[in-house]
């Protein structure tokens, strides 16, 4: 197991190191932010200063160990557009975007785990038919596209909720108002996905031996299918429900753009049309830091949760 972990996490810091290549390549090759951030009566001469105080004016692989050893010191600049530390103007805006995805992701969860557990109790009845249904719907709807049908049906025809914004925490007097439709939304793709691997892991579970044999005990079938089918049923909906928790705060890029949540992905959506760099290159990063400990997690808890899992050589 700790051979496993180390190299694990090798694996991990490798990857980190890739992403940060590209990331910061891809943002250098994207062009000179001298045109954005310089007024365009901006003489030659004031520009290269601009230039030289970015250091845009140093080879690629001196900008890049540059960016390495400030980064490994906790500096990791300041954002071109705003002029704050970029750790600060990110973290400021991650609690938001925290709050959107727990949100979206109990709602998945309380969705998801039921519906599917219920789907897969009457296979082939009406409410696995809708099951499946409302799974395939939840991932083919495009969430950009349902947001607005949301907008344009609840704020503007009936009135009922507002169009965008963030009015505060979830429990405060108008902050759930604010909350519900791109958590909804958020949600919807994650809630279709748990709902048919719950539904896939329930039947296989259900069909095995040992569940045929606590059946013959006499055990109740609410306790054969809620705790004993259920918790067997859990280890690979663990998997894609911690990658979808951290796929929700990373990818909530399109719903805080479309409700204007003032989260990390509306901040990385300004940032790149405004080729801040160093603002790109956190997100990025900490993104990728985010899924590969999320990976890491679960690999350790899969041991914990089922026996018969072992990794490494076995003599």
């Amino acid at each position: 197991m700790r051979e496993y972990i180390i190299g694990r996490v090798m694996q991990g810091f490798a990857t980190i190191v890739v992403v940060s290549m590209i990331v910061f390549l891809l943002t250098r090759i994207s062009g000179d932010p001298t045109d954005l951030m310089m007024s365009p009566q901006a003489t030659e001469e004031e520009r290269q200063i601009f230039r030289r105080l970015q250091g845009f004016d140093q080879p690629l692989w001196q900008q890049y160990v540059t960016f390495v050893t400030n980064a490994m010191r906790g500096d990791l600049g300041k954002s071109i557009r705003w002029g704050e530390p970029v750790v600060s103007l990110v973290w400021q805006r991650f609690p938001n975007t925290l709050q959107l995805a727990l949100t979206a992701f109990l709602i998945a969860l309380l969705v998801g785990l039921p519906v599917g557990a219920l789907s897969a109790l009457r296979p082939n009845g009406f409410f696995d038919s809708f099951g499946k249904i409302f799974a395939l719907l939840g991932q083919s709807i495009p969430s950009f596209w349902l947001g607005i049908m949301l907008i344009l049906l609840l704020s503007v025809h009936f009135g009922l909720l507002p169009t965008s914004g963030r009015g505060g925490g979830l429990f405060t007097p108008n902050g759930w108002k604010y909350m519900i439709m791109p958590a909804l939304c958020l949600s919807t793709f994650s809630m279709a996905a748990i709902t048919r691997l719950t539904r896939s892991g329930m039947l296989d579970v259900l069909d095995s031996e040992y569940i045929k044999m606590v059946r013959l005990k006499g055990a109740s079938e609410t306790m054969l299918v809620w705790k004993h089918a259920m918790k067997n049923a859990m280890i690979p909906v663990l998997t894609v429900a911690s990658l979808q928790l951290v796929g929700l705060l990373n990818g909530s890029v399109v719903i805080e753009s479309v409700f204007g949540w003032p989260g990390i992905g509306s901040l990385a959506v300004q940032a790149i049309f405004g080729r801040d760099y160093t603002v790109v290159q956190f997100v990025a990063l900490m993104t990728s830091v985010m899924f590969i400990t999320t990976n890491l997690v679960v690999d350790i808890l899969y041991a914990y949760i089922d026996p018969r899992i072992r990794y490494g050589r076995t003599d």
